[in-house]
């Protein structure tokens, strides 16, 4: 297990990955302009205390394929620095959408929720997901990253996707439990991480920490995946089916960008690049909680260090790591502020090597033509990269 080794520097993200400022990687908050339900139509009266459910809005959306809408469909925008909005559909044809998918049991009986979807292009009509609301009363944050390398004003391609859920419990405030999926859409893998805050004795503090994580590939049924020995589940009926005025309009003031080495070997020292860049206007105070996939150790001394962060400013941090496994595995750091206010921490996750490879003798015979063709040429080459 090695050292961490961190540095501060008032660096703009396109100088510190060395891209031209129209290259640089880009975050834009997506924006829910209907809440879930739709227009809050089971709710429970303050006077009465009586649930009271206004006509059903009529679903927009087929999901299941079966020529019948089940579905709303919640309009999204991606909010752009300066004004305006982003695309939702990239130059490679991708496209993010949000539908609110009914309860189970009925819709208005509680657990109507969101659930976020990338359609690859030529994909399926419903997509996969790459979020999930967990909590009956959660409150959820979405977030897309991608490049503009010819500024344009069209994303050249969605590389990643982060969903993060809070819990409320019945009634909000917030109980200090995040559930949180960061997508490698590029390596078509999600991480689920929770999250939990907790007080520092030594100072009193809020903290947090990474109670678990997995990595599981894109298109797998979220409801299965396991944290902390049990699954993490669709929203429970909520006790109180208070009308949701939630419209996803909840930014982070932190950029967490985590970058894995070119290469990996197993058994040698392995260093990830992270940055911070702090888009508040005050002062923060940062500390990084940590988790990885088996095998890789990570070094612990980042769990104690800080970060002192100056508005508009950015600190780079680097983890060394040694990653015993084979194949793949991810590293997940969550970046949190002396606040304690979520809004002002930031989850990333770095995909790193390649799952296990099929052996040459069990590939079917036209798999292995089609390496041969590529081989000598054969196979053209879009213009863009937007496998």
């Amino acid at each position: 297990m090695s050292s961490i080794r961190r540095f501060a520097a008032p660096m703009a993200c396109a100088l510190f990955l060395g891209l031209p400022a129209s290259a640089q990687a880009i975050e834009a908050r997506a924006c829910f302009t209907r809440s879930c339900p739709p227009n809050g139509y089971a709710y429970k009266d303050p006077v009465t205390c009586m649930t009271v459910k206004p006509m059903q809005p009529p679903f927009e959306v087929d999901l299941d394929c079966d020529m019948m809408n089940d579905a709303w469909d919640i309009p999204i925008t991606l909010k752009k620095a300066g004004g305006g909005s982003w695309p939702t559909t990239d130059a490679c044809g991708n496209q993010i959408c949000l539908p609110a998918i009914p309860d189970p049991a009925g819709p208005g009986c509680g657990a109507d929720h969101y659930s976020p979807r990338f359609k690859k292009a030529g994909g399926g009509k419903e997509g996969s997901r790459v979020g999930q609301c967990v909590f009956p009363c959660g409150r959820n944050k979405w977030t897309l990253t991608f490049v503009d390398a010819n500024g344009d004003c069209v994303p050249d391609k969605f590389t990643k996707s982060t969903w993060e859920c809070r819990d409320g419990g019945v009634n909000w405030p917030f109980s200090g439990k995040i559930k949180t999926f960061v997508t490698d859409l590029t390596k078509r893998r999600i991480v689920p991480v929770e999250a939990c805050r907790t007080v520092i004795p030594t100072t009193s503090g809020v903290g947090y920490t990474i109670t678990d994580a997995v990595m599981v590939p894109l298109g797998t049924e979220l409801s299965t995946i396991i944290l902390n020995n049990e699954p993490i589940g669709e929203p429970q009926i909520a006790e109180d089916t208070t009308e949701s005025t939630e419209q996803g309009d909840g930014g982070s003031t932190l950029c967490n960008t985590l970058t894995p080495p070119a290469t990996i070997v197993p058994g040698q020292t392995a260093t990830f690049s992270g940055l911070l860049v702090n888009k508040d206007t005050v002062t923060h105070t940062y500390q990084i909680s940590t988790a990885g996939s088996p095998g890789l150790q990570v070094a612990t001394a980042i769990e104690t260090a800080t970060f002192v962060v100056a508005p508009g400013g950015s600190t780079t941090y680097e983890i060394d790591t040694v990653f015993d496994g084979v194949g793949e595995g991810f590293l997940v750091t969550y970046a949190w502020a002396e606040t304690g206010d979520p809004d002002d921490n930031a989850f990333d996750a770095a995909v790193f090597g390649n799952p296990p490879t099929v052996p040459a003798s069990s590939r079917p015979f036209w798999a292995g033509l089609i390496l041969a063709l590529g081989a000598f040429g054969l196979i053209a080459l879009r213009r863009r990269v937007c496998a």
